[in-house]
């Protein structure tokens, strides 16, 4: 199991980490229907007006889901140059960073989010994610295990778990934790990948095959390989 398939993961995700206070109903009805684009052209008409900390960090929230991070990078420091002490533009800005590979300055934006008392559970799965790209996974794990103790129902944090669990060899746990992820309805072949992955270097032939197939179904080229190579 790989780091990368931790920033593949957030590259599927939507964070919303973002302030309400200044937008406008339709901007956030565009935003909650993923609608990146059509909320960019709504932002610049505000921003053109009162370019805000939180209208700032929408539209960079907007750039990022777009894969813009020059434009959304910017647009979270203009946003934090006009007000630093809200803890979801740092953490925006994290998940930003973390997607275009720059994990330790997304450290430090979690630490600062943190630091001001920002008291969201999201704060625990970016921080875990950010720590498992440097390599720290006993602080990833730290990260997770608070997430899903407070998040119990989203099977986001029992899969990056699985994940950590899976990337040290704790192959039961990890096979324990994707189960969970999968029956809690993780999106995508990556749970199955990875929870054949842990059953092959357990010696169950049987259920990793089953698993690779469902995620090559799914598309993953890599669970595909696995099925060729062992399966057959």
């Amino acid at each position: 199991m790989t780091r990368t398939s931790t920033l593949h993961l957030l590259a599927a995700l939507t964070i919303a980490v973002f302030t309400r206070a200044a937008a406008a109903q339709s901007i956030d009805a565009l935003l909650d229907a993923e609608q990146w684009s059509a909320a960019i052209v709504q932002l610049d008409r505000v921003i053109a007006r009162a370019p805000t900390a939180p209208a700032l960090a929408q539209r960079g929230r907007a750039y990022r889901e777009l894969g813009d991070y020059p434009r959304a990078r910017a647009d979270y420091d203009a946003a934090l140059a006009r007000d630093s002490t809200v803890g979801g533009i740092w953490l925006g800005r994290a998940a930003t960073r973390l997607r275009a590979s720059d994990a330790r300055g997304a450290a430090g934006d979690v630490a600062r989010a943190r630091a001001l008392g920002f008291d969201d559970p999201t704060v625990d799965l970016l921080d875990g994610m950010v720590h498992g790209e440097l390599g720290d996974d006993p602080t990833a794990m730290a990260a997770f295990d608070r997430f899903v103790a407070r998040v119990p129902a989203a099977p986001t944090g029992w899969y990056l778990r699985g994940l950590t669990h899976g990337r040290a060899a704790r192959h039961d746990r990890a096979i324990a934790d994707l189960t969970k992820a999968i029956t809690l309805g993780m999106p995508g072949p990556d749970a199955y990948r990875l929870r054949a992955t842990s059953h092959l270097a357990l010696g169950d032939r049987s259920a990793a095959c089953a698993d690779g197939a469902v995620a090559a179904e799914r598309g993953d080229a890599d669970a595909a390989r696995l099925v060729e190579r062992h399966c057959r």
